[in-house]
């Protein structure tokens, strides 16, 4: 079954996925989202601008859909059984993940959230015709975030002015807790204290995740179909967005991120070394070679010693603690920071934040039940569906590896799994990921 007919809610995702760079929102601050008086952005129950598009977007699909309801009841009911029963399982663990949190009301406010960004994942998977189209989203949205990026990177400020109608927030280099970091010039001793990109993103490396997806999804669809290496002029834009994409990263200093493109560098010389275009495969192993030695080495230096890098370390060894004290059911979905906030040495961590690892995360708050549940539930839909489907697209090894891609920046941050902006990116990547499966009947 295939809803590819064009619709009110095609044009509203397109602008649900081309606004995830968006963070336009009003914040509410009941009791529970506060801590030790302060208000903590983590567990304010947020309306943002893309929820709004998205819910106006699955109201017209619902009622685009309700003339074929018995079609859809025969498909996903009466001839799936284990599709219904990892549901069923899925609900469960939610309902007992909410009623053994810490703060019911802040894990039920997350998980209405992941649900509703569950749709967009069903709703791009069964409009397969519309994959490109969502791509190209992705792509003006990073063009868009680009150029926010560099300038923000000229002025070392934000832009202001109407800027701050998509997200953008007021902050300098001297903004407490602002994301900056050392720039140092390569085989030299002098160094200077930068201040790192935001975009219109929470964070510097949020922007940066996005930037990564982006590149990805471009470089590898602008051979198909689009002609980059057969019209000069396709060539030049080509070239000269994944330039923007490249200069813009490099503004966010993101080190995870840096290393991860050097490497996606590396395998697309390999890919055009296969291809025997041996110009370009011989220009991608130059920019891995140099992003590597120059970038993670000289330009931006790490060491242990550094803030970051103890307090990630920190949060480590914490969470590792509380998945010890709360194995089976975890402390409820998004309130690592309340318990956090109990910690005697507090102080230490440089504010209330979540440890900067999903896998971590998800088990503190989940627990072993939560997660492995969750799992399984997933595996049974996963494995009812692929029944019906295959995976013949050469477009699901790109989906496959942007995924990955997240999965490894996920080992050194969090905001695939607490932030607006992550989770929309993730939830969109799935969908690609399972678009580019075709129905056999």
């Amino acid at each position: 079954m295939r809803f590819d007919k064009k619709s009110v809610s095609l044009v509203l995702m397109r602008l649900v996925v081309l606004s995830i760079p968006i963070q336009l929102g009003f914040h509410f601050w009941p009791p529970w989202a506060q801590l030790l008086g302060r208000r903590i952005d983590y567990l304010s129950p947020t309306i943002y601008f893309t929820d709004c598009l998205l819910i106006i977007a699955l109201v017209s699909w619902f009622f685009e859909l309700y003339p074929l309801r018995r079609k859809i009841n025969t498909f996903f009911l009466r001839k799936n059984t284990a599709l219904m029963v990892s549901v069923c399982i899925g609900i469960a663990i939610i309902a007992l993940n909410v009623t053994t949190s810490i703060s019911w009301q802040v894990s039920l406010y997350r998980w209405i959230k992941l649900v509703l960004f569950g749709f967009i994942t069903l709703y791009i998977a069964t409009h397969q015709t519309e994959r490109k189209q969502y791509v190209r989203m992705v792509v003006v949205g990073a063009v868009f975030s680009s150029l926010i990026a560099i300038v923000q990177f000229g002025l070392q400020h934000s832009i202001g002015g109407i800027f701050w109608f998509v997200g953008e927030r007021f902050f300098t280099i001297d903004t407490p807790l602002i994301a900056r970091a050392h720039v140092c010039v390569p085989f030299t001793q002098s160094c200077s204290l930068f201040l790192r990109s935001y975009g219109t993103f929470a964070h510097s490396n949020v922007l940066a995740g996005y930037l990564l997806v982006a590149l990805f999804l471009f470089v590898t669809h602008v051979n198909q179909g689009v002609g980059i290496y057969k019209k000069r002029v396709q060539q030049i834009v080509s070239v000269g967005v994944i330039s923007l994409f490249l200069i813009a990263l490099g503004t966010t200093m993101s080190r995870a991120a840096i290393m991860v493109v050097s490497f996606l560098l590396l395998w697309w010389h390999i890919y055009w070394q296969e291809k025997k275009n041996h110009t370009v495969s011989t220009m991608l192993a130059i920019l891995f070679t140099g992003g590597i030695i120059i970038g993670a080495l000289y330009i931006v230096p790490l060491r242990f010693i550094d803030e970051s890098v103890v307090v990630r370390q920190k949060l480590n060894t914490f969470s590792t603690h509380v998945i010890t004290e709360h194995a089976l059911y975890g402390v409820g979905l998004g309130n690592f920071t309340k318990i956090l906030s109990k910690e005697k040495n507090l102080a230490f961590f440089t504010g209330i934040q979540p440890v900067h690892n999903v896998y971590l995360l998800a088990v503190s708050e989940l627990g072993l039940v939560g997660v492995f549940g969750l799992i399984a539930a997933f595996i049974g839909i996963w494995k009812s569906i692929e029944k019906k489907m295959k995976s013949t697209h050469p477009d699901i090894l790109v989906y496959k590896a942007a995924i990955i891609a997240v999965g490894i920046l996920g080992m050194v941050d969090h905001y695939v799994w607490t932030l607006q902006q992550g989770q929309l990116l993730f939830f969109v990547l799935v969908g690609l990921f399972l678009s580019s499966h075709t129905r056999r009947v």
